[in-house]
């Protein structure tokens, strides 16, 4: 083999080198790119910050009853419990969308949104 096609053959194999280096981290970035982008679903994280808000609303309840001499058949609303000086500054609000409901002192609050119980 000549000098001329030894020198062409191994520019040759280095530009196919680059050009496969070059895919591959391009590819990388690209699976890494999605993988950032994504936000990471985590239905259980989403069921204990929502055990999280109940049982804040739980022990709020006991404290509006408790300041303000209520029996256990009294019911609150959320006026009672949220607001700038309520016992909880903003209404919590569940992370899948599910609505809380407040019944009476008695009662323990509760998501619409099955599993997300105390």
């Amino acid at each position: 083999m000549s000098t001329k096609k030894r020198n062409l053959l191994i520019r040759l194999l280095g530009v196919l080198l680059g050009v496969l280096v070059a895919m591959i981290a391009l590819v990388a970035m690209g699976m890494i790119y999605m993988g950032l982008s994504r936000p990471y679903y985590n239905p259980h994280g989403y069921r204990n910050a929502c055990i999280a808000n109940l049982k804040q609303i739980h022990g709020a309840t006991a404290s509006w009853a408790q300041e303000n001499k209520k029996t256990n058949s009294d019911t609150l609303t959320t006026t009672d419990l949220y607001g700038r000086e309520a016992y909880i500054r903003e209404e919590p609000k569940c992370p899948q969308g599910g609505n809380y409901v407040i019944g009476s002192v008695q009662q323990k609050p509760c998501c619409s949104i099955s599993g997300h119980t105390l």
